[in-house]
Parts: structure tokens; C-alpha cells; sequence
């Protein structure tokens, strides 16, 4: 018998999908196949291989799968392990190591239901905090972090995984953001009840907000020329590439390359006097996207404060 759903919803009106903890051994392997597509892998031996996935699963951590109902099929699966900071008294949490959808799949809101119901797991377990990383340049999973799911960042990490030859990944330094989610904060909450509205580059500007990149060209050739490391506004904006892929396909792995540096140097500065990212901000006109950085102490922005617009 499977196990009960954590939760279930139609991201469209001919599907239903489920959420569930994955105990069948056969589905272990099916995250590995969720892991080749979703990440477009061309090396299997990168994905996490369902022995380590089963060990997880059997002890203490949370593994997830997406399954359409009512045939069973896995689209879509999440995982992690217990994580400890600093030494035997430090902060336990719970490390979200990998959450993806299959392509066919990818956009109808499977993601965020994993999380979702990944939260609910570690609220049940007495976590209030979990942890992963992602690609500060990758726009959409900035949105879906920042913007949807409320995580604040503070630490920037340089080439976290070493080489990847996943077409994502190819040819680039593997930084990354370290994402934090306090589960049960105001601010938490107040985005996956989807109460949050980011606003849009002009008005932040407009409010004070400074520039630390100058950038040049249009859409996907945009390319970084300058940092400004030393601004003294409240929040500043660090600008990424419109589209990762398309950059990518455009310019080549130098252009991504040149926003990898860019962006590492401004991050690194502005995280080291104290300012934490927020939120994630595009201007559609110019195909433009932004990360939004607010020099505030954690605990305000934790208890739901915006940033002045």
C-alpha cells in the first residue's frame, strides 16, 4: 500500500498529482530518472543513486516524489538529509539537496508543491529551518526562492560543486547561493500564501535603490562592464542574465562566464557588510532581472518587513 499523500492538487484540469514520502524501492530508482531528465544529465554517474536515496529516506531524512494520479507515474521528486551548524550543540536542519520535475512536466507548479510539502515534513520532525544552494544567475530559480518560497541569502559560495557536465552547468564555475527558509517566519509565510508582490526594478530605483552592476547590450547578449562594490544605499540591485539558457545558446560560455565573475564580485561585498537578498525583481520591457539586496538586521526581515518602495 502507498503511503498517504502529504498533498494533492490539479496543476491543470486533466491532471492530478500527489505528493508522497517514497518507501518502494523501485521508485528510488525512478528519482535517478527524474534527476537525468530534469537536469538534462549527460552522465548518470552524477545523479544521487538510489542507494544513497533509500539510506535517506530510512534515516531521518525527507525524500518526496511527484506522482501523477491515478496510473502512479513519478514526475517530479525532492530530498535532503539532517544538517548540523558548527559543533555537537550547534542549529540542526534539515538540507534540501535536490528538488526537480522532469521537463514534460516543468512549470505547473509540481515544484513548488514539493517544497511545500517538504516543509511540512521538517515542521513535523521539529525543524524550523532548512537549507540548500542555487545558481545566483539562474533567474528563474531566484524567483521561485526568493519570491515564492520567501528564503533569504547571506553567504556566496565559489565553485561549491567543482566541475558538472550537466548542460545546465557545462563549462562554468559551480557558485552558488546558500538558501536559508525559516519555515514558520512571518515572511515565510506571507509568500507561500502568495501575499507577497515584488515590485518592479523602476520603482525601487525611483525609492533609492543603487546599481551594482553597469551592464550593456539588449536580452540575452546583455553583458556585465563594471561593479560597483561600494554603494551606500539601503538596497541595491545586482543584475543577472535575462535567460540562462538563452545567454548560453547566444554568447556562449564566456558570457556566462563574464556574469559569473561579475556577479561573484558584488555579491561578496555586499554580503560582507551585511546586506541579505531578498527578493527577485524582472523588467519585462528590457528583458531585465535583478536581485534585490536590503542592508536590515535578519530578524526584521524575518517578521515580514518589505523593502521600501
Amino acid at each position: 500500500m502507498r503511503p498517504a499523500p502529504i498533498l494533492t492538487f490539479n496543476p491543470r484540469g486533466d491532471l492530478e498529482v500527489s505528493i508522497r514520502p517514497v518507501e518502494d524501492p523501485e521508485d528510488f530508482h525512478e528519482i535517478v530518472r527524474v534527476q537525468l531528465d530534469a537536469w538534462d544529465m549527460q552522465d548518470p554517474t552524477e545523479a544521487t543513486p538510489f542507494h544513497v536515496l533509500t539510506a535517506m529516506a530510512r534515516n531521518g531524512g525527507i525524500v518526496l516524489g511527484a506522482y501523477l494520479e491515478p496510473e502512479g507515474r513519478m514526475v517530479g521528486a525532492v530530498f535532503g538529509f539532517l544538517g548540523r551548524e558548527g559543533g555537537r550543540r550547534g542549529r540542526i536542519y534539515h538540507y534540501s539537496h535536490q528538488a526537480g520535475v522532469i521537463r514534460e512536466f516543468q512549470g505547473m507548479g509540481i515544484g513548488l508543491a514539493l517544497k511545500l510539502a517538504q516543509r511540512e515534513v521538517a515542521l513535523s520532525q521539529g525543524l524550523d529551518l532548512m537549507r540548500w544552494t542555487f545558481d545566483p544567475i539562474q533567474g528563474v530559480n531566484a524567483r521561485f526562492n526568493l519570491s515564492k518560497l520567501g528564503v533569504v541569502v547571506r553567504v556566496y559560495k565559489r565553485n561549491y560543486y567543482g566541475i558538472m557536465r550537466d548542460r545546465l552547468n557545462q563549462g562554468l564555475r559551480t557558485d552558488r547561493f546558500v538558501a536559508e527558509w525559516y519555515l514558520e517566519s512571518p515572511r515565510v509565510r506571507r509568500r507561500i500564501e502568495g501575499r507577497h508582490v515584488t515590485p518592479p526594478p523602476r520603482a525601487l530605483l525611483e525609492a533609492g535603490a543603487g546599481l551594482a552592476l553597469e551592464t550593456e547590450g539588449e536580452g540575452p547578449l546583455r553583458r556585465p562592464v563594471s561593479v560597483n562594490p561600494d554603494l551606500d544605499s539601503e538596497v541595491v540591485l545586482v543584475e543577472i542574465p535575462w535567460d540562462h539558457r538563452a545567454t548560453r545558446e547566444a554568447g556562449g560560455p564566456g558570457l556566462l562566464a563574464a556574469w559569473r565573475d561579475a556577479t561573484a564580485e558584488a555579491f561578496e561585498s555586499y554580503f560582507s557588510r551585511g546586506y541579505v537578498d531578498v527578493d527577485h525583481c524582472l523588467d519585462g520591457g528590457e528583458r531585465r532581472s535583478f536581485h534585490v539586496l536590503w542592508r536590515r538586521p535578519l530578524e526584521e526581515i524575518l517578521s515580514g518587513e518589505e523593502v521600501p518602495r
